[in-house]
């Protein structure tokens, strides 16, 4: 999503271009290597609780990384905002096919992915 700021993140932060393109691979890698991880890790918990857990701390990274001083701060609200999106996502498909049932497990599922 910051991809069309990056040029003014890198002046913001007195950062090289180059290192500002690091904020999208480490979310990218961040959320690749974190997503199965995390559903591991809240496997055992209720599906809502989980949704809830990780909504208020992706609210709380985007207020960190709003607030972020400067590049490192930055980076670890990005990592923060990417395993709470890896949360999501899993427990959001879970819940969702759940609730719809077996006959309209694919159309909740296209709901949840596509918004």
């Amino acid at each position: 999503m910051i991809a069309g700021l990056l040029p003014a993140l890198a002046q913001d932060l007195n950062v090289s271009l180059s290192a500002t393109g690091h904020l999208v691979t480490a979310f990218s890698v961040a959320y690749a290597v974190g997503a199965p991880i995390m559903a591991v890790l809240t496997a055992h918990l209720e599906r809502r609780r989980v949704l809830a857990i990780a909504i208020a701390s992706f609210s709380v990274a985007n207020l960190l990384a709003a607030m972020a001083p400067g590049y490192a701060a930055l980076l670890a609200a990005r990592l923060l905002l990417a395993l709470s999106a890896g949360s999501f996502m899993p427990a959001a498909s879970g819940y969702a096919a759940a609730l719809g049932g077996p006959e309209r497990r694919g159309r909740a599922l296209s709901m949840v992915t596509n918004g």
